[in-house]
């Protein structure tokens, strides 16, 4: 059974890697342009810090706190609405970019939602897998077990009842010699 739980480690571990390279690869943004900016204070507001990367969709997606819009190519404040997308009015989620400029909204929500299915259902069948059927049926190794376990529990019922008719007998043999052995039928007739 153990080793069940660490082929489902090493089946995790090995999804996280692999997951994770995509992951990186895909959503890493570009290294930042050499020049140096000014770190944002906290006294502007987003919409400002926005407007001072409307240079072009690399600077901007550099913030996490704007988004670029391709549409009328300007970059705005990213404020989710109710589901964490952005506001329709503010841009269509296909003109949209946000943290890369190579994969649009859209494409960002199905990449995620498509990664979190693949998980969903490996683990599931992990789950299954480990819990489910080991129930239903034993591994070879498991039923030699079973079966050792068997033979050697009819085998000490056996010796057991050996020793037991051997006692009966040695015990009988000392009741017969000091006269204390009984018949099986202790009664007797009276004839009157």
């Amino acid at each position: 059974m153990k080793s069940n739980y660490g082929w489902i480690v090493l089946v995790l571990i090995g999804i996280t890697l692999t997951f994770g390279h995509a992951l990186n690869t895909t959503t890493v943004p570009p290294p930042p342009p050499t020049t140096h900016q000014p770190p944002m204070t906290t006294t502007e507001s987003v919409d400002e810090a926005c407007q001072k990367l409307n240079q072009s969709c690399d600077k901007c997606v550099t913030d996490t706190r704007c988004l670029y819009c391709y549409t009328d190519n300007n970059c705005k404040a990213y404020k989710p609405g109710s589901i964490g997308l952005p506001d329709s009015k503010l841009c269509s989620l296909s003109k949209a970019r946000w943290g890369t400029c190579l994969i649009n909204f859209e494409a960002l929500i199905i990449a995620m939602a498509c990664v979190a299915g693949v998980i969903l259902i490996t683990l599931s069948c992990c789950i299954y897998c480990c819990c489910c059927r080991s129930k239903k049926g034993l591994s070879k190794r498991e039923r030699k077990e079973d079966a050792k376990f068997e033979r050697q529990k009819e085998d000490r019922k056996v010796k057991h009842e050996e020793r037991r008719l051997e006692r009966k007998v040695k015990n009988d043999e000392i009741r017969k010699k000091y006269g204390l052995f009984k018949d099986d039928n202790s009664y007797q007739r009276f004839d009157a």
